[in-house]
Order: structure tokens, then sequence, then C-alpha cells
């Protein structure tokens, strides 16, 4: 299907259902129960994340559409042919219309049984993110792009036809020393923050970009793959945001053009931003980088 907004907030609302069901109350059904391992880069995945990938793909696609998962991507042969058959499937995608999905950005907290985990949904045509949607069921929150708006809704619990939405208003731009700046772990593990503002890394860029949205931190610090941003990309440039890479290049919705993503599908870095970036308004984007 095209992004539709009733629509895709009943897809996430269905997976939030089916993620809460799989997942039991204590924190030993996922670390031990149904288990949980280190993917090839080191970050956790559960048997969880692809069910719910698999649950995205058949509710979004109807055959018309691409679709880029987190898991079933990382999934996919080396192999000469692996390669070729993914080089063409890569660049049908972003020719056509595809949906760039992280079933669960986060899955390290997730699998802790810690809160500040969500779910990604991007809506790609042509190259370019147009919409998105992303879910923060353990918090309460869904956010959605509606032409210019972006929307959020917190009664999440209640059926998805008795959501109450409201209009995101712009933040504010300007630097204060006071106001909390998040990052991502990458960073964290390599980098002294320059600033003595409080900082939070949270394990999930969803979680943290969310906090842009919603006026809680006045900037972030990391280092994504495609799907880790694909849903909420749309709504921080919709608010104002900017998006630019310690190296200068700025990121925008035009993922095809804009080239700040390794798109090689035969190299190791593949689906990853080409170097850290940080995301603010503009004036403390400014301040941010002549920092770092």
């Amino acid at each position: 299907m095209k992004y539709d907004f009733d629509a895709v907030a009943a897809v996430l609302k269905q997976s939030m259902e089916l993620i809460r069901s799989m997942r039991g109350d204590d924190v030993n059904d996922v670390i031990g129960g149904t288990g949980w391992q280190l993917k090839h880069d080191g970050s956790l995945v559960t048997q969880i994340d692809p069910a719910n990938e698999a649950f995205l793909r058949e509710r979004l696609t109807d055959g018309g559409e691409c679709f880029l998962g987190e898991e079933s991507l990382d999934a996919k042969g080396k192999g000469e042919e692996d390669v070729r058959r993914l080089k063409e499937y890569v660049q049908a995608a972003l020719n056509g219309r595809t949906w760039v999905v992280d079933p669960i950005d986060g899955t390290a907290p997730f699998a802790h049984h810690l809160p500040l985990w969500g779910i990604s949904i991007g809506y790609m045509d042509t190259g370019v993110l147009r919409d998105g949607a992303i879910a923060l069921p353990d918090l309460g929150q869904c956010f959605l792009t509606k032409g210019d708006n972006v929307m959020m809704a917190t009664n999440i619990t209640a059926p998805v036809d008795e959501w109450e939405w409201h209009v995101l208003p712009q933040p504010a731009d300007g630097w204060d020393p006071g106001r909390m700046i998040t990052l991502g772990q990458r960073f964290t593990r390599n980098n002294l923050v320059p600033f003595k503002n409080p900082v939070l890394t949270p394990g999930s860029a969803v979680h943290s970009l969310s906090c842009l949205l919603t006026g809680n931190a006045i900037a972030y610090i990391g280092h994504v793959k495609l799907w880790d941003i694909a849903g909420v990309l749309p709504m921080l440039c919709r608010l104002g945001f900017q998006q630019q890479l310690l190296n200068g290049a700025f990121m925008t919705e035009n993922v095809a053009a804009e080239q700040v993503f390794d798109l090689d599908v035969a190299s190791d870095t593949c689906w990853a931003l080409k170097d850290t970036f940080v995301c603010a308004r503009p004036s403390v984007l400014n301040y941010v980088r002549s920092k770092l």
C-alpha cells in the first residue's frame, strides 16, 4: 500500500500487540526464555525482531513496493550471486516505492525490559523518505507524519480509532547549556562529550530522536543505519531540524541523492552513515558542530 495515515497507524497498533503477545512480563522471558543472540556487529537480536519484521512486510507490501528491513537485510548472503541480486534490489528500492523498517529499534533495552525502544516505519519514493511513523510502546507514544504536520498520540493503549492526535509545534532554536543531549552508543563508547550538558544514551535512535520532536532534548549526536532513522527523519525535517555529518555533508530525506549512507551491498558498513552526524535546530547544530 502507499502511505496512508490511518492505515499505518493501524499497522503500528497491530505490531505493538504482536510484540506484547510474544514478550513475557519477566526479563528472563526474553533474556533466557525466548532467547537472544549477538549479531556480527555485536548488537542483540531476539526471536521477536524477525517475527515482527515479517508481520510488517506482510501488512505493508502488496507486490508493488520494495521492502528494506533490518533483519532480512542482515541475513543476506555475501556470495557473488547474492551481492548481484541485492544490488539490483537496492537499485529498484531507490527508484520505486519502498518501505524501510526497523521492527525493534533498541533491541538491547527491549531485551532487558527497559522502555527505551521503538518501532520505525519509513516510506520512501524514488529515493526520498516522504513519510514516517514510529511507536514507543512502553512509553505510550506514537508519532506519524500527516501532510506537512507531525502528529503525536499518547493514549495508544486504546483502540486505534480512539487515539487522540495532537500536532507537534516546531521546537525553539537556541543553545542552552542546561538542556539534554541524546547520544548514540557508538559515539559514547569512543568519544568524550565537550559539553557540560546532561546526556542520555538509551541505545535506541528512535527514542533519542523522538526526544527532539517533543522538545525534551536539544540535540542528538550519533551514528545510525538507514532503517534506524527512516521513520523519524521525515518528521525531523518537517519540524525544522537539520542533520549534518562531521565530514560536512548534510543529510536530508533524499537518501539516494545525498550519498551520506554507504549503499554498497558488498561493504561491511552497508546501510550505515559514512560518519557520525548531529541533529538539531540550525543554530544549535552550528554550535555543536563547532565543538566536535
